[in-house]
């Protein structure tokens, strides 16, 4: 394909400064460090919200301007290791490096050891260009007194990295028993008042070790996702490399729907709380959550880190001690020792109405395990740090909700609990004094105001997904390395994938840019040739595409400047877009010190765009107004329930992420799983105990639609949602969810000096197979279920041996892990072959990943790495 059309005018803006080139680049990567670590602790972040992000950084990179995150001397000297190589040998760039430095920052030499070691600025060489350059002695760059702003900044930078930086162990402890402990244990007195304090404690620990079991499965199943070790991935991929589509839909529903019971339930809480300490109206406090959660969620972030939701959540859990405390001092007996006679003569299933929601909402930690994995695996790859941190983290939590129900039940009657509408506070500050008040106001702020906006974010996130965007991202692609990847929303790339490269100028017509477009999908893969001056539509190559409806995907790029090295284009597209291979934008300015536009010159229709952006975050926004609203003419009416709005998402959401999810996850993963952990526990797949697990949460949801609530609306809703659960299930089984898997995997780890191994995987099962390694001066065989790769960069073919076995698809998987632990797509053909037939796919068209049907024959694979032009891979 080409086109007539004139080149663009090369831009005249002159090559920027070598050392500011440098420093821009060194920022850009520490600001994208700084976001993943922010991800880590947002709630439900999706795949396609953290790529949506990835290519707001690219963005700016390839346009010159700042990172979309702000970066801090101090996020520098964070990340130094991981920008270290960005700095060249050379002493005198060292030396304007530094200067560079000097004039944005202000430097304080004690607190910078790794930057110091990342730049040389110890080293005598560094020191003597700088004083040549500069007629000034290094050390003059250094503030000796720092004012006490900056030592704050220092000192929680410093406080930050060592509790980011805890054992594996005690990392996933904490992250899990803080994400647990929250709101909900502020409406456990209240819903258990009808059993009595010590049948309510009773109730909790019972369910608690059916939460510890949930746990350990939740962590079990994620420790055998290679997403979530490699992939930066979040729990929304694992479900659905796990359950499928169905499994997916029926997460996202359920994600969606507490994000909007948990934004009722804080909005109620935290004004009841706050009203009732300080006697200003509750629907005033309503609103202050409202405009504070509207001011972040502009801003796109909270900035919260795993170093502050650990103190944030360590705040809590004293406070919550500290308020036991006080309850215990005013305990009576007889308080304790009461219980419902009705349970125990003429049983009303209504007296249970509040206890298993709101005991369930207080246990709900499995989600967090998926987010501390990314953390916690990296460094214990065996998982037991990841198992035992979050199990014994919910021991903890159960241990503290037992003390705050003894001490608030010997502290207040049941009766008067259970006349209670707000908050526990309310009647302990009653019962015990003003100070109780206090204490609970702060606890409110921390745990519900916080939480809130984390919600609201989330809510946010899942309602753009579904709302196409106007933003044409503008980003750089250099010759023969970066890719464009495009594939459909929803859906798996290795099904379809497009990915487009850039050749470089034509040799005869130096006018014309050259790319090669990929395609691949499960009727057709073919590579084209586009050579274009100025733009590209892709109708045309989609309507080749029959399994599309190309009428509703858009898909067009144009090119705003291109030399024989690099290409810079702007993109529109319908399509999920994912780029790989950034790391080569930063060696191309790096190198070529590509000029980078202005703003002016390459953010035509600006004004379009941020109009656009903006109607998108108001429709996206009209769920939490409406929440908002909503809860207002609850609290107008005196109609709200803090405990009822807490049991009712517990029943109807909660139980699913407690109870049915863990399970169906575990069920997949010990099947199809792509790797085993160290550490496995036969007695948690006993099909008795998963089976009744399942059963005891779906059995409960139907008996509130059934017998315990008596509203028309509650039955419907709980009949509903058991009746979505047994049909995604039904589902999931007629599709073979839970059908075993073998998983090959190709591994190059590059933060192990280019270490490559392979893993074999067989119903969950490690499997030793024959394995060949051709080289050119000859072949090795092995018998190994997983090993280490010797000079792969001289490596021909390998080549795998698959015994007949009884599982249902073969999953390949060749990929790098880059320095910054993320996975890319290795260049390679994979042939697989059966009896006489035998079928070739390239592994690059398909993220990396083929997932083929299998049957009970032996197979043969042969991966063949693509090599460049020295023999290392691409």
């Amino acid at each position: 394909m080409s086109s007539s059309q004139p080149a663009p005018a090369a831009l005249s803006t002159p090559p920027p400064d070598e050392a500011s080139t440098r420093l821009f680049l060194i920022e850009s990567r520490a600001a994208r460090l700084m976001a993943q670590s922010h991800h880590e602790v947002q709630h439900w972040v999706s795949e396609h919200t953290a790529r949506t992000r990835q290519l707001a950084f690219l963005h700016a990179l390839a346009l010159g301007h700042a990172p979309p995150v702000r970066v801090h001397i101090q996020d520098l000297e964070r990340y130094a290791p991981q920008w270290a190589d960005l700095v060249p040998p050379e002493p005198h760039i060292r030396a304007s490096l530094a200067h560079a430095l000097s004039e944005k920052y202000i430097l304080h030499r004690d607190s910078l050891p790794q930057l110091r070691a990342a730049v040389g600025l110890d080293e005598a060489v560094v020191k003597q260009a700088y004083q040549q350059s500069y007629g000034a002695r290094l050390e003059k760059i250094f503030t000796p007194d720092l004012a006490f702003t900056h030592r704050l900044h220092y000192a929680w930078s410093a406080l930050s990295h060592r509790l980011e930086t805890l054992p594996p162990f005690w990392t996933a402890f904490a992250l899990t028993l803080t994400s647990t402990v929250g709101a909900g244990i502020l409406a456990l007195p209240i819903a258990v008042s009808t059993l009595g304090p010590l049948l309510g404690i009773a109730a909790i620990v019972v369910f608690g070790f059916i939460s510890m079991l949930t746990m350990a499965y939740m962590a079990e199943a994620v420790t055998r996702s290679g997403v979530i070790r490699y992939g930066h991935a979040y729990i929304g991929r694992v479900v659905a490399d796990y359950l499928g589509s169905a499994g997916s839909l029926l997460l996202t529903l359920v994600l969606t729907s507490f994000a909007v019971l948990v934004l009722l339930v804080y909005y109620i809480g935290f004004s009841r709380a706050l009203g009732d300490a300080t006697g200003v109206p509750v629907e005033f406090w309503a609103a202050v959550l409202f405009l504070v959660g509207l001011y972040f969620l502009t801003r796109g972030t909270l900035n919260a880190t795993i170093a502050s939701s650990m103190l944030i959540g360590g705040v809590n859990i004293i406070l919550i001690l500290v308020l036991s405390a006080l309850a215990l001092m005013h305990l009576r007996v007889e308080n304790l020792l009461y219980a419902n006679p009705s349970l125990f003569t003429s049983f009303d299933a209504t007296t249970l109405g509040l206890v298993f929601g709101a005991i369930v909402v207080a246990m709900a930690g499995q989600t967090s395990v998926a987010t501390s994995a990314r953390v916690v695996l990296n460094r214990d790859p065996s998982g037991r740090s990841l198992l035992w941190g979050s199990v014994a983290a919910m021991v903890v939590a159960v241990f503290l909700y037992s003390l705050w129900e003894f001490a608030v039940g010997g502290a207040v009657p049941s009766r008067v609990l259970a006349a209670e509408t707000g908050t526990t506070i309310r009647p302990l500050a009653n019962q015990i004094g003003p100070s109780i008040n206090v204490i609970g106001s702060i606890y409110a702020v921390l745990a519900m105001g916080i939480a809130s906006v984390q919600y609201s974010l989330a809510l946010l996130n899942l309602m753009r997904e579904r709302i196409p965007s106007p933003h044409k991202p503008v980003l750089l692609l250099p010759k023969g390395n970066a890719r464009l990847l495009f594939h459909l929303r929803g859906k798996p790339a290795q099904r379809f994938q497009i990915s487009l490269m850039y050749l470089g100028l034509k040799a005869d017509e130096p006018t014309l840019c050259r790319f090669s477009m990929r395609v691949h999908s499960n009727s057709n893969s073919f590579e084209q040739e586009i050579q274009t001056a100025a733009a590209w539509d892709g109708k045309e190559l989609l309507a080749r595409l029959p399994e599309l409806n190309a009428t509703n995907i858009r898909l067009e790029f144009e090119i705003l400047d291109a030399t024989e090295e690099h290409a810079r284009l702007q993109v529109a597209t319908s399509l999920s877009l994912n780029y790989e291979g950034h790391q080569h934008i930063e060696k191309l300015l790096h190198r070529a010190q590509v000029a980078l536009p202005g703003r002016e010159a390459l953010d035509g229709g600006a004004t379009n765009v941020i109009a656009g952006e903006r109607a998108r975050f108001l429709l996206a926004y009209s769920p939490i107004l409406i929440i908002f609203l909503f809860t207002e003419g609850l609290l107008l009416n005196h109609a709200e329930s803090f405990t009822a709005s807490v049991s009712f998402a517990g029943v109807l959401i909660v139980s699913l992420i407690v109870g049915v999810l863990p399970v169906l996850l575990l069920l997949a993963s010990r099947r199809k799983g792509e790797l085993v952990p160290n550490v496995v526990y036969s007695f948690l797949g006993n099909p008795l105990l998963m089976v009744g697990i399942y059963v005891l949460f779906l059995a409960l949801v139907f008996a509130y639609g059934i017998f315990i609530w008596q509203d028309l609306p509650e039955r419907f809703a709980a009949l509903l949602v058991g009746g979505i659960i047994l049909v995604a299930t039904v589902v999931m089984m007629r599709r073979g969810i839970f059908e075993s898997q073998t998983v090959v995997e190709l591994i190059i780890d590059q933060r192990n000096a280019g270490l490559a191994s392979f893993n074999v995987v067989v119903n969950g099962q490690a499997a030793a197979v024959n394995v060949e390694l051709d080289y050119p001066e000859g072949a090795q065989h092995a018998r190994a279920s997983a090993d280490n790769i010797p000079q792969f960069a001289a490596l021909r073919a390998l080549k795998f041996d698959l015994p007949a076995n009884a599982t249902k698809s073969l999953k390949v998987w060749a990929h790098r892990i880059t320095r910054e632990g993320e996975s890319e797509g290795l260049p390679a053909a994979l042939t697989v072959g059966a009896g006489d037939s035998s079928k070739t796919f390239d592994l690059r068209l398909a993220d990396g990943q083929v997932l083929l049907p299998m049957t009970n024959a032996p197979y043969r694979l042969e991966i063949r790495p693509e090599a460049n032009a020295n023999g290392s891979p691409r």
